[in-house]
């Protein structure tokens, strides 16, 4: 080999030794690649008991405890407003959560009552149902008149005899968006849908379901048996003022009096004296529907 190969040979040989000398000092002074940073736990809301519960026992705020996991339970609740004041029909362990199943299954308008109230029907068309607009979930008041024989007199009344009665169901429709206490958010909660739109329109049916206090509930069928009951629609606004009594007569409406008849008073009839009884004297005495004779002896 020549002079000249050997120069070369050994500047290419010096060359490549410096440049797998400068990749080793670049890769040395590399950064670390960095692992990434573990994503936080999703924690769900739970709530669970705070001690053992009996069967059959009300549940009250300090029954209950919330919690945090990390699965999400969709027969569990989230928050303790849900349960306090349900009655739950199956024993529950300390620290366990507390699920839809220990609570009796109801339908879905037994969902939508409080407690204290009882849901009850009457029968409406569009006269009592205000045009058949009320939608459930309205507000409204019943009232009831009262004619106290077959025709208009002057004893005919009308008087509101619930305020502020919430309505759940009118003809098919169900009420849906209700925020109650006894509505359980989980898959118990199968509530029918009343296909409203964003624009309303008037319901048709033939009844309406309507919550009432536990003690009025009496008052309403009395009501409804000696009378004819409509509704009345409440505004989203509240009353400020509330009347002590709304009892109103037609005559006061009309300005007439019912004309007040005179008790009958007792008629006294003088009989001449028999022939046969001399000195006798009969008197008839006729009082009201009754006829009577009193005998007196003469002198």
């Amino acid at each position: 080999m020549s002079g000249n190969a050997l120069r070369i040979t050994a500047i290419l040989l010096f060359i490549g030794a410096v440049l797998v000398g400068w990749y080793g000092i670049r890769a040395g002074h590399q950064p670390e690649i960095q692992a990434p940073a573990p994503l936080p736990a999703v924690l769900y809301p739970l709530v669970v008991a705070r001690q053992d519960i009996p069967a059959g026992h009300v549940l009250l705020p300090e029954d209950l405890a919330l919690e945090e996991s990390e699965s999400q339970n969709p027969l569990a609740y989230s928050a303790t407003t849900d349960l306090v004041g349900r009655m739950v029909e199956s024993s529950i362990e300390k620290n366990a959560p507390i699920l839809s199943s220990h609570f009796a299954q109801r339908g879905p308008a037994a969902q939508l009552l409080k407690h204290g109230e009882r849901g009850v029907a009457i029968k409406v068309d569009e006269v009592v149902g205000v045009g058949g607009f009320i939608q459930p979930g309205d507000h409204v008041d019943v009232l009831v008149y009262i004619n106290s024989s077959n025709g208009m007199t002057t004893d005919s009344s009308a008087q509101s005899i619930l305020r502020d009665v919430r309505v759940i169901s009118y003809g098919d429709a169900l009420q849906q968006n209700v925020s109650s206490s006894n509505v359980s958010p989980g898959p118990a909660s199968m509530l029918a849908d009343n296909g409203s739109t964003s624009k309303p329109q008037a319901l048709s049916g033939h009844s309406a379901v309507i919550a009432v206090k536990e003690e009025d509930v009496s008052r309403l069928m009395l009501a409804a048996s000696g009378g004819t009951l409509r509704l009345s629609l409440r505004g989203a606004s509240p009353d400020v003022a509330k009347k002590s009594s709304d009892l109103v007569r037609l005559s006061e409406i009309t300005g007439s009096q019912q004309p007040v008849k005179a008790p009958s008073l007792p008629k006294v009839v003088k009989a001449a004296p028999t022939k046969k009884n001399a000195g006798v004297v009969n008197v008839i005495v006729h009082a009201g529907d009754k006829t009577e004779t009193v005998s007196f002896g003469g002198q």
